[in-house]
């Protein structure tokens, strides 16, 4: 009797650490299981060789509206060759990377913004932001034309008559573009794009080297005679800058999903959906 009373005082005095690695066990099963099942990430694929296109990853968006799947959103991209690429107010020029995006931009760089936002709007009657929720319209401003033609005679486009370019019309497109910008921007700032004009996305690297500043969202840069406005300014390594792919092929994906827990497998599933 005496030897059972001394195991159940033993057992008695371990109870406190029982219970406590017990909690502790529990807290980390829940910590686990909200981790793969309650946690979103990104997930990117290598899409060369499968010949999947812009026009197959709207097809996708239809599919995966809702998140059936557990895909909450979708990029794809492919880097193109290097272009001289120009700002309009400075005039500095510095080769630079080119990378076509359709979708979410933040999937592609998920890095910090710099200035401006995460915005690739579209040219079909509006935009889409990509990875900060703020819809942008798609009206033309200050006697802005959908074709990009400033109404106080700046060239949008291009700036181009009969092939020799006005650098005095896209200095004015500069400062009418950037005056709408700051004006119709949100709280705090951050302009906001509500031309037709096609935005990009620099690296922080490209925008110090075309304007001695990262604060540049708004300014105009010209690439092969084509007008871009800033969207915004990225802190990520290299100079390369981000455009909108509408059609072509697409190089990489990268999804975001709802959970962790299969997320990769679900990706290439997905992916392989276009064979």
């Amino acid at each position: 009797m005496k030897t059972e009373n001394g195991i159940l005082r033993r057992v008695l005095s371990w109870l406190p650490e029982i219970l406590s690695a017990a909690g502790i066990l529990i807290l980390l099963a829940f910590g686990i299981r909200g981790y793969l099942f309650a946690s979103p990430c990104r997930v990117e694929t290598d899409c060369r060789g499968l010949d999947i296109s812009v026009e197959q990853m709207k097809a996708w968006e239809e599919q995966e509206k809702g998140g059936y799947n557990g895909i909450l959103d979708m990029a794809g991209w492919r880097t193109e060759k290097q272009q001289t690429v120009t700002a309009v107010s400075t005039g500095r020029s510095k080769v630079s990377g080119i990378v076509a995006v359709y979708g979410s931009a933040s999937l592609v760089y998920p890095a910090k913004i710099l200035s401006g936002d995460y915005v690739l709007p579209y040219a079909e009657g509006g935009g889409r932001a990509a990875g900060s929720g703020t819809v942008v319209s798609g009206s033309a401003g200050n006697g802005m034309t959908g074709s990009g033609t400033a109404g106080n005679g700046a060239v949008g486009s291009s700036a181009v008559d009969d092939g020799v370019a006005e650098d005095s019309k896209e200095a004015g497109a500069a400062a009418v573009l950037k005056k709408d910008a700051l004006e119709t921007g949100a709280s705090g700032g951050t302009p906001a794009l509500s031309w037709h004009m096609p935005a990009c996305i620099l690296s922080g690297e490209l925008s110090d080297a075309l304007f001695g500043s990262t604060d540049t969202s708004g300014e105009l840069v010209r690439i092969d005679g084509e007008l871009l406005a800033v969207a915004g300014v990225i802190d990520e390594e290299g100079v390369f800058l981000l455009r909108r792919a509408d059609s072509g092929q697409i190089e990489y994906a990268a999804f975001r999903m709802s959970r962790r827990y299969q997320a990769e497998e679900k990706a290439r599933q997905r992916v392989g959906a276009s064979y």
